[in-house]
């Protein structure tokens, strides 16, 4: 199963079409076809559907209403019951593409669901990462064997929720924030501790990115090496020995961070038109953070960090080893340049405010200068290829910046009644003008090519 099936299979067919592998008139048996297959619904499925979940909402709720007078061993009794039977559903009905779908994930959940009630019949406490680490493991071998795909998502999804919840609370056995910002200072973790949490929380995201390669789509690669970016931004910007204070710091750890998922996602196959609105939002979301500098006027922008630099340079020194040296086909139609000129904006605003070589003002200054360019260049690259959304995305981006900066500058006028309408005026006339040349644009991208 794929997000927005027709949306992928139709970038497929244009990337096939465009490279030659396929002619026009098979292009449009394709489509014919797929489009037959998705009109096989049948309604009465859904009034089914809605009588069984009716019937299993009628035993829960009378279940519930005499739990009390149920003993320890009648509801572990049930619950085996109720996950043999979601097994022999699951296993009956594993070809069925809804229906299957959904009894795997229920399968897949009931372990946690029993751990949780053994836990809440003897009153057990004590770690909460525990019975989600035993609940992994336990459901790892359904992930794995599965014929579907759905199965391996979600415990996956479930890895990335332990290292998140486990690494960033306290206590636990992955911790890696040593405290948060309403408790009082420590003396500091553990340093052995602290790096066998580390090692730990390593394995796991590898285990999940080999599972990743081998049982999930592209789709869901590249939304897993988000979750590790964003994950990694978080050391960085959490209490951990790794913590970036500087605020130019945790710039150049994001910049490099997003080389590097934007590399990956076009190492694993993501869509040209997916690439392409990434790689726009990856650098755009940098440079207008780098806008907001301006309020760092006058003020220590934090000091550096030996934990900070150490992790953010690495990362930086990647990326810009992948943007110099990143891998290019002949009919390369990604046009990684655009991505090169952007991450290089927003990497040498980050890099000049760290070295002191520009004043805050001026980073804020030059990075709202650079997002419009950005902006505007996209756009117009956007309507050359075709790229609605793109476009749509684009023309989002700067009506943003124009709102930001028109507050951040005008906001006292918002005081009276002359002021709201004022600013009114001044946003109707930026959303037309803004419109009117997206309008143009979209009728050049009418003729462009995918």
């Amino acid at each position: 199963m794929k997000w927005n099936e027709r949306g992928w299979l139709n970038d497929r067919l244009a990337d096939w079409r465009a490279r030659g592998l396929i002619e026009e008139q098979q292009v449009r048996a394709i489509e014919r076809y797929e489009s037959e297959t998705l009109k096989r619904f049948n309604p009465m499925l859904v009034l089914a559907g809605l009588g069984g979940l009716l019937l299993a909402l009628g035993v829960i709720l009378i279940i519930s209403h005499n739990w009390d007078l149920l003993g320890a061993q009648a509801k572990e009794l049930g619950f085996l019951l109720v996950l043999g039977l979601a097994a022999l559903a699951a296993s009956q009905w594993e070809a069925k593409p809804w229906a299957g779908a959904g009894i795997m994930v229920l399968w897949l959940g009931l372990p946690l669901a029993g751990i949780g009630l053994w836990a809440q019949i003897y009153q057990l406490s004590g770690d909460p990462l525990k019975p989600l680490l035993l609940w992994l493991l336990l459901s790892s071998p359904l992930a794995w064997l599965a014929r579907q795909r759905v199965a391996a998502f979600w415990h996956t999804a479930g890895l990335v929720w332990a290292l998140f919840a486990g690494c960033f609370c306290l206590g636990t056995w992955l911790t890696l924030a040593t405290r948060t910002s309403y408790q009082a200072p420590d003396q500091g973790p553990d340093p052995a501790l602290w790096v066998s949490h580390a090692v730990l929380a390593l394995l796991l995201w590898i285990l999940a990115f080999v599972q990743a390669g081998f049982r999930l789509g592209t789709r869901a690669r590249v939304a897993l090496v988000m979750a590790a970016a964003v994950f990694a931004a978080g050391l960085g910007f959490a209490t951990t020995p790794l913590q970036a204070k500087n605020t130019y710091e945790g710039f150049v750890l994001v910049s490099g961070l997003a080389a590097c998922v934007w590399w990956a996602a076009k190492a694993w196959g993501m869509g040209r038109g997916e690439l392409r609105a990434l790689g726009f939002g990856l650098t755009a979301a940098i440079c207008y953070g780098a806008t907001f500098t301006y309020h760092l006027w006058n003020r220590q922008a934090g000091e550096i960090t030996l934990g900070g630099a150490l992790w953010a340079c690495p990362w930086a020194a990647a990326g810009l080893a992948l943007t110099a040296l990143g891998p290019l086909t002949r009919d390369d139609v990604d046009k990684p340049w655009m991505f090169r000129l952007s991450w290089g904006l927003a990497l040498g605003l980050s890099l000049a405010g760290l070295a002191g070589l520009l004043a805050d003002w001026a980073v804020a200054l030059l990075a709202n200068l650079a997002l419009v360019g950005l902006c505007v260049l996209w756009m117009f690259e956007a309507a050359r290829w075709g790229e609605r959304r793109l476009l749509n995305l684009c023309s989002l981006m700067l009506g943003l910046l124009v709102l930001t900066r028109f507050i951040d500058v005008f906001g006292s006028l918002l005081r009276s009644g002359m002021g709201f309408l004022t600013v009114g005026a001044v946003f109707l006339a930026v959303s037309w003008g803004i419109q009117r040349g997206r309008k143009s644009l979209l009728d050049r991208a009418a003729g462009g090519r995918p």
